[in-house]
């Protein structure tokens, strides 16, 4: 078993004195009295907040259905192994490995240290990181050209010796030689190097950029980090140590890799979002029965640990030789993927494969005898913030979201619900160019989950964690204290939903909104030409026939069914005409709810 106690111990030395102001001292004093789902928004370091968030709900609830997208879904890996090695009796369980994340994130160096570029890909991510510590646009200016030249000093200086060979020919022309050179055979000297230096650091860099795009990415799957230990330090990369706190947090051993049939076992769900760029389109993680996809050990070798790819190589058999690909290339030997038996790091690192950044995670599809590839990049891609996940017509049990919010937005936090009146939509102040392409693109990411979020019996469950400028997203280097306090402000949103929630009044507030769609769309105006009832009206006499005409899909349909089926049908709509007559509910009493919701068939991602 994990040495528990040494993991949390480790995590409190860590933060030093901020766990007693900040977070307190970590055991909980009393066991759950209800039961919750988590749902959790990516945000890449923004999601250093989570840990004490869920540490904070874990005191009341049990937390049945864990999930989220990108770095959402580290949060809910992590909470999930947590609620697996959850121990009221013990003085360390699962959430108190959990509880210790933070101190370990909040060391000084760790968390930049967790994306470990490829040797060729380094330059890159250290100029990013030099932006990201500018201050101004002359602080920008002079970082960058600061970093160019320690990445590309070799090229710069060739160019700037044969420059020096130019300018004593100038210089001679003017008059003078290198040794003692007219005034304006120095003037040309200067200028000439200058504008030697210049366009070398500008040629250097762009054969770098070059030879980036059309070598490097594709080699590390896209991304200028693979998630595992690239530079020999012992700072361990980002999926080693995934690795490494979900199976401490769930108390099993690094050679046991955690596994969804494990939480389904102890009644956890687990759900994950990725992106599929190969069919263009979001997939919930793990896979439903049917999405049939293929891996390459070999690959697979490349993104995951040891003790992963042991695991995988025991449980899966090979379902496909090497061979050619489709492209002409080689295609690796192939095995199926697990679905029950899948180690939830693997889950948790198709979801959290920010573009770019961190690589994508590869597999495979047959179709027609031909391999054909798949790529899965970023949850965050499609749904950023699946707040859709564990819903239900009537829920028996809150689903709680934990949603990233920047200062930039204008929001309020979450509120009892109102079906008269709404909550406030966020708004962004855009001024320039920048902000406004960020914000096309933030659109174009977040729509639909933030449209979700703001419907009666969303918004009061949903809490927001509201980070200021420097705070989170992109900051790899954020200094301890910012950890620290983005981990405070994690810590209060979850008290916040633990002990302000009203259950009854969710409740009775999802009812009336659910009775209230049916009726209309049983009876009312609905979005269709006409209603459910009009609709069957026209069809209802062949249904009773048996539907003569219809001869595909027939199976066990069949008349008899039909007939049946038509019967149940008028009595049931017969029941819901009734809705509103006197002596029957009114479920159209007060005021429509804003935003006014629909219900249409849709296709489970």
């Amino acid at each position: 078993m994990t040495d528990r106690a040494a993991w949390a111990t480790a995590g409190r030395y860590r933060r030093g004195r901020w766990e007693e102001t900040e977070m307190g001292n970590g055991r909980a004093t009393a066991s759950p009295v209800g039961e919750c789902d988590l749902i959790m928004k990516g945000g890449i370091t923004s999601g250093v907040a989570y840990p004490e968030a869920v540490y904070a709900l874990h005191e009341r609830y049990r937390i049945r259905s864990i999930g989220g997208a990108s770095a959402g879904a580290i949060a809910a890996a992590a909470a999930a192994a947590a609620e697996y090695g959850r121990d009221d009796l013990a003085e360390e369980d699962g959430f108190e490995c959990l509880h210790a994340l933070t101190g370990q994130l909040a060391a000084p160096g760790f968390l930049p240290g967790l994306f470990q570029p490829a040797p060729p890909a380094r330059f890159v991510l250290r100029l990013l990181l030099a932006l990201q510590n500018a201050r101004g646009r002359s602080g920008t200016a002079r970082r960058v050209v600061v970093q160019l030249l320690r990445e590309l000093w070799l090229p710069t200086l060739a160019a700037v010796v044969v420059g020096l060979g130019l300018a004593a020919g100038l210089v001679a022309a003017f008059g003078g030689t290198l040794a003692e050179p007219s005034a304006l055979g120095w003037l040309l000297v200067m200028l000439l190097l200058v504008a030697v230096a210049v366009v070398a650091l500008a040629v250097a860099s762009l054969v770098r950029v070059v030879h980036l795009i059309r070598r490097v990415l594709p080699d590390s799957f896209y991304g200028l980090c693979t998630g595992m230990d690239e530079d020999g330090t012992a700072q361990p990369a980002l999926t080693p140590w995934l690795h490494e706190s979900i199976q401490a947090c769930a108390g099993k051993p690094p050679a046991k890799p955690l596994t969804f049939r494990d939480l389904d076992a102890r009644g956890i769900r687990l759900e994950m979002m990725t992106t599929d760029l190969a069919y263009g389109r979001p997939a919930r993680l793990p896979f439903d029965p049917g999405e049939e996809y293929l891996f390459s050990l070999e690959e697979f070798g490349r993104l995951f640990p040891a003790e992963i790819i042991d695991h995988l190589r025991e449980i899966t058999d090979v379902a496909r030789r090497a061979g050619t690909g489709p492209d002409g290339g080689q295609q690796p030997e192939l095995r199926p993927l697990p679905r029950e038996d899948l180690p939830v790091l693997v889950a948790t690192r198709m979801s959290l494969s920010f573009p770019i950044l961190l690589s994508a995670v590869p597999l495979w599809t047959v179709k027609d005898r031909r391999p054909l590839r798949h790529w899965m990049s970023d949850g965050g891609i499609g749904s950023n913030f699946p707040i859709h996940f564990f819903d239900a017509w009537l829920p028996t049990r809150p689903t709680f979201g934990l949603n990233l919010m920047s200062t930039r937005a204008s929001t309020v936090q979450a509120q009892p619900p109102g079906r008269a009146h709404p909550v406030p939509r966020s708004r962004t102040a855009i001024a320039g160019v920048v902000p406004f392409v960020q914000q096309i693109l933030d659109t174009m990411q977040n729509w639909r989950d933030r449209m979700q979020a703001e419907l009666p019996g969303f918004r009061e469950r949903i809490q927001d964690i509201t980070l200021e400028a420097g705070e989170g997203g992109m900051n790899l280097t954020m200094p301890p204290e910012i950890i620290v306090r983005i981990a405070s402000k994690g810590r209060k949103s979850g008290e916040r939903l633990r002990d302000g929630f009203d259950w009854d009044t969710h409740w009775f507030a999802r009812y009336r909104g659910l009775m209230r769609l049916l009726d209309r769309h049983l009876n009312g105006a609905a979005e269709g030409p006409t209603n459910m009832a009009d609709a069957y009206a026209a069809m209802q006499a062949e249904l009773r026939k048996g539907m003569p005409t219809v001869t595909e899909d027939r199976g066990a349909f069949d008349a008899k069914w039909c007939r049946a089926a038509a019967e149940s049908t008028r009595a049931f709509l017969e029941t819901a005409g009734r809705w509103g007559d006197p002596g029957e509910a009114d479920f159209r009493v007060g005021p429509p709810p804003v935003p006014q919701p629909v219900m249409r068939l849709t296709p489970r991602e």
